[in-house]
């Protein structure tokens, strides 16, 4: 259950932060949307893409209003119009290669969406390569994407012509998911293609064949089951990606203004900078981990559940899945060592540029004996990183708990079953099979709470010692800056507080 009263907390705290980095105006916003999402948990949907691939034609065409959303060849507004729809709703953006000013009104509507539904025509511009890069974005979000292919030339859906831009689209995205390192990012996105002139046209005058024709029913369904589909925890990652962008955007302005001309204030800033890169590496590499160990737990339950619904030894099952979950968060553990070894580095080349001639010896002067190991000269040594530490795995006694458990827990449910053969026959297979469900409940339970354990200690034994030791070195140069580095602080540790709650 999500805790209100402590996102309540954390907005009051966030807000404070703001304080002297930016307006009012955006403080007020950030603060009145924040609430207004803690009050009314709905998903929402984006419609996003090029300006004039028909975006304002698709949402009159699943209204089935002519003058719905306004259309127009040219961009006219950066407004962001709302519409309700079976309960939902459905926003309508600027275009992303509208002009500048519009550009950023959608970007920071994509931050608050929940899922997006991006529109792209067949009248040659869905060959464009910032179009599928603005497609990564959205995958690398975590947000629910439909791509929509507006059929504007109108092109028979069982031709060649049409199979081979299907191919076209899907070899597009397999391009830039390598690129940018996405795996398979073709089944994260869903697909549809639509003719949004014939859709609407059917609606208009009733015509069911050119509904049909146009697959605009098709597209609904999707968009309707997307938006079911999208519970609570949908909601909360989006809401979280929303205040993440936020907070991030006021380290960027502390940072900012901590740069100075001076070589000292230019260490400063390279300091500062790779203590931002390493608790942000640190916080996102955490979501991906738990996101990675939710997928696996969650593509599990029901064959725990079938197991045991058929009565069968789960004992074997569970040492399988401890030992695959075992292997996953230490291939990636072991990633984030090759990117902490990456970043540092790059802050060695950094020190390198602006030339800074200072001996270890002078730094050190007024810093403690455990300051960070990293070299000022010219050397080629670099930070050392701790070895990635055993990860422990769900404890065997654990597992002959569960399985306990689940033993007596069959063992009621057939002697109920036998005992109600006639008249609470039905009765008792429903509480056998709820049973069954609270035991794979706890028993997943447990197996997250204890690899979200392992996990969290392995990150902090990664992180916490380099990042301790850099703030340390930074308080040689702090001096007047101090104000803005304990609000900078104080803003990485809401960000690791938001993802606790």
């Amino acid at each position: 259950m999500l805790n209100i009263e402590a996102y309540r907390t954390r907005l009051n705290e966030i807000v404070a932060c703001s304080k002297d980095l930016i307006q009012t105006d955006e403080i007020n916003e950030f603060n009145k949307y924040v609430l207004e999402k803690l009050n009314n948990l709905e998903p929402s949907l984006m419609v996003y893409g090029t300006y004039n691939a028909g975006k304002s034609s698709l949402i009159n065409a699943i209204f089935g209003e002519d003058e719905k959303a306004k259309t127009s060849d040219i961009p006219e507004t950066d407004k962001v119009t709302g519409y309700t729809y079976k309960g939902f709703t459905i926003y309508d953006t600027p275009g992303i290669n509208a002009p500048i000013e519009h550009e950023l009104v959608t970007h920071a509507h994509l931050n608050k969406t929940e899922a997006v539904l991006f529109v792209i025509s067949n009248d040659g511009s869905f060959e464009e390569e910032y179009i599928y890069q603005r497609i990564s974005d959205i995958v690398k979000m975590n947000k629910p994407l439909i791509l929509v292919l507006n059929n504007k030339s109108g092109i028979d859906l069982d031709s060649e012509q049409a199979f081979q831009e299907s191919q076209k689209l899907n070899t597009n995205l397999l391009k830039i998911g390598d690129r940018n390192g996405i795996k398979n990012i073709e089944t994260k996105v869903k697909f549809a293609v639509v003719n949004t002139k014939t859709a609407l046209k059917g609606k208009l005058e009733n015509k069911k064949l050119l509904i049909e024709r146009s697959k605009i029913s098709v597209l609904e369904d999707m968009i309707e089951q997307q938006l079911k589909d999208s519970d609570i925890g949908v909601v909360v990652n989006a809401l979280n990606i929303y205040i993440d962008k936020y907070i991030n955007k006021l380290i960027s302005i502390i940072d900012s203004k901590l740069t100075g001309k001076n070589i000292t204030d230019l260490e400063l800033k390279v300091l500062q900078d790779m203590i931002t890169s390493l608790e942000i590496m640190k916080n996102s590499n955490e979501i991906k981990i738990n996101n990675l160990l939710e997928s696996k737990l969650m593509s599990n339950r029901e064959v725990l559940f079938d197991l045991l619904n058929r009565g069968y030894d789960s004992n074997e099952f569970l040492k399988t899945l401890r030992n695959e979950l075992e292997h996953d968060l230490t291939a990636s553990l072991k990633n984030v060592q090759l990117q902490i070894k990456e970043r540092t580095q790059q802050l060695t080349q950094e020190q390198k540029e602006i030339e800074i001639k200072l001996k270890r010896e002078t730094l050190l002067s007024s810093s403690s004996n455990n300051a960070t190991t990293i070299e000022i000269n010219d050397s080629n040594e670099s930070i050392q990183i701790p070895p990635i530490p055993p990860i422990p795995g769900i404890p065997p006694v654990a597992i002959v708990i569960v399985n306990a458990v689940i033993t007596v827990a069959n063992l009621f449910f057939k002697n109920n079953a036998e005992n109600n053969k006639v008249e609470k026959q039905a009765e008792a297979e429903r509480t056998r099979v709820l049973g069954i469900q609270r035991t794979v409940a706890e028993v997943f339970s447990k197996i997250k709470s204890n690899s979200i354990e392992a996990t969290e200690k392995a990150l902090n034994d990664l992180f916490d010692i380099l990042i301790e030791n850099y703030k340390k070195d930074s308080v040689i140069f702090q001096g007047q800056k101090k104000y803005l580095i304990d609000k900078k602080d104080k803003l990485h540790e809401l960000i690791i507080n938001q993802q606790k709650i």
